[in-house]
């Protein structure tokens, strides 16, 4: 009896083992054939458009950290101090007509100018794909008659004269120029209260008359598709007016004395794409601010903003209140939302450069709270998101320009021009792309 229960319970331990090994894994020619389905779990993806909200991010204070007199690694600078734009006669210091222009002037004053050549200094000046356009003035006399517009390229260092006009019957020393659509605008004053605009080939130096109007002009604004200009007529009255940058045709006026030039509605850009950007004041209070970009949703608490500046990996909000201003920056990868004092930059705009912002400001002090000499501005390199402050250079000009992705901060310095006092000629060129 004892052996037959042995026998049966060696069989029923075969079995279990011959159990176990079919539930093996197998593998190479030891694989089951037939019609075999092997399920595999795919890791988790985020979704194609982020949809963020504040509860997404911890809130972190920064206390931010000035570095004097360091050039960060993002910015490039180019030394201009030694450009040159030559000397010139303007024609209306001629013998035959010299009297007629400086009839004004005593006779001690008249031989100062007569004959006498002038240094060309810079006059306005525009900055436009990897270029920066000089308007250079040689009529100290009238400021009418002998200008130029210089072309300095960035990457190549090469200097041309791209067009000059110099005659009794010019106009204007290339006022206001700006660079827009591609091309360079810039207004004429002509007699009897008229005055023109017109646009200048940035390649070929080709000058075309865009508008003509009964006024004279004291503020331009040239804008993707309009242009405003501020007009003054003879009979004292004043006007804001809109004219389509494409046909010319007058879009809109607004007249008075108090009459302001009308803003450009803000665009946003991602990565050069367009966002859309809701929220803030809407005219009767404040709304919560969301932003939706081709990478993300983001829907904020900060129900108000001065500047906005967007990433792929972050956005950038500069807001204001208790009487100060402040960066908020949100990092999408580390899901924190940074808030650093940002209140030295109240008299300057910052531009997205690079991974940071640039920005240069005038005032009495600067980002350290240090008073300082009004007269002197002072250069910043911003990266929020880690909370770093570079003062990177002091100058007694500067002009900033965006064109495209890159950023440009030109400066200048004042050299004496004898008659016409302190004349401005450029410095350095910091640039970001």
């Amino acid at each position: 009896m004892k052996r037959i229960a042995a026998l049966i319970s060696a069989a029923a331990l075969l079995t279990a083992l011959c159990a176990c090994e079919d539930d093996t894994d197998v593998s190479g020619d030891e694989r089951p054939e037939g019609d075999v389905t092997v399920s595999a779990q795919e890791a988790p993806t985020e979704p194609a458009v982020l949809e963020l909200t504040e509860d997404d991010f911890a809130k972190i204070s920064v206390k931010s950290s000035i570095i004097p007199d360091k050039m960060p690694d993002a910015v490039k600078c180019i030394d201009l101090s030694t450009l040159s734009f030559g000397e010139r006669v303007s024609p209306c210091k001629e013998p035959e007509v010299f009297d007629r222009y400086a009839e004004y002037f005593d006779d001690e004053t008249k031989e100062l100018y007569r004959g006498k050549p002038m240094s060309g200094y810079i006059w306005d000046e525009a900055m436009l794909d990897g270029k920066v356009y000089f308007a250079v003035n040689y009529d100290d006399l009238c400021a009418l008659h002998d200008s130029s517009v210089y072309c300095f390229d960035v990457h190549s260092g090469e200097v041309k004269e791209l067009v000059a006009q110099s005659g009794l019957e010019c106009s204007g020393c290339f006022n206001r120029l700006t660079a827009s659509g591609g091309k360079l605008w810039y207004d004429e004053t002509l007699p009897d209260w008229h005055s023109r605009v017109c646009t200048l080939d940035p390649e070929t130096g080709e000058t075309s008359v865009f508008l003509e109007i009964n006024a004279s002009i004291v503020y331009m604004n040239v804008y993707d598709d309009c242009i405003v200009l501020g007009e003054y007529t003879e009979d004292h009255s004043s006007a804001a007016v809109t004219y389509d940058i494409s046909t010319g045709a007058e879009l809109s006026r607004e007249e008075g004395d108090g009459a302001a030039a009308p803003g450009e509605d803000p665009v946003y850009l991602c990565d050069g794409q367009p966002a859309e950007v809701t929220g803030g004041f809407d005219g009767t209070g404040y709304q919560p601010i969301t932003i939706k970009t081709q990478y993300y949703t983001l829907s904020s608490e900060l129900d108000s903003f001065s500047s906005l500046f967007l990433w792929k990996d972050k956005v950038c909000i500069i807001s204001d209140n208790d009487f100060a201003h402040w960066i908020y920056t949100y990092d999408l990868n580390s899901r924190e939302r940074l808030m650093m004092n940002f209140s030295g930059f109240k008299t300057g705009i910052p531009v997205q450069a690079g991974d940071g912002l640039m920005c240069g400001t005038n005032t009495a002090t600067n980002l350290s709270g240090e008073w300082r000499d009004s007269d002197t501005s002072v250069l910043y390199y911003v990266r929020p998101e880690i909370g770093t402050i570079y003062r990177y250079a002091t100058c007694e000009h500067f002009d900033q320009s965006v064109s495209g992705s890159s950023c440009y901060f030109l400066t200048m310095r004042n050299v004496d021009n004898d008659m016409s006092g302190n004349a401005l000629m450029p410095d350095k060129l910091y640039y970001v792309e």
